[in-house]
């Protein structure tokens, strides 16, 4: 997923690619035959995640998102780092404040740290 490290994402982005990657699993793997009926069901979450054994997007996500911050925040001198440091003087739009990246990079750092313990 190229470019994954600059998203911001909501809940709601990232629950729309969690159902895409099932979606495209149940493609690649196919139906099951149920031996009772001999009809083919679909196969379950819990069946694709045993067949597919790696970590599914939102994880990777978390990932990616806390790699490109190490590589933001060692970047001394650079226009990126100016650009996460600095606050431009510019008037706040009216209603709720979007999501933006450092916030959901801090999200990924607690529950990085939670997962820990």
């Amino acid at each position: 997923m190229y470019g994954c490290e600059t998203w911001s994402t909501t809940q709601g982005d990232e629950n729309k690619l969690l159902t895409f990657e099932r979606k495209i699993l149940r493609k690649i793997y196919g139906p099951i035959l149920n031996p009772s009926t001999g009809v083919y069901e679909r196969r379950k979450n819990a069946d694709l995640n045993s067949l597919f054994k790696t970590t599914n997007l939102k994880d990777f996500l978390r990932s990616k998102r806390l790699e490109w911050a190490g590589h933001v925040w060692r970047a001394e001198g650079k226009l990126i780092r100016q650009v996460l440091i600095n606050k431009p003087n510019k008037k706040r739009p009216v209603g709720r404040p979007r999501q933006r990246w450092l916030d959901r990079v801090k999200d990924d750092l607690e529950i990085k740290q939670w997962s820990k313990y």
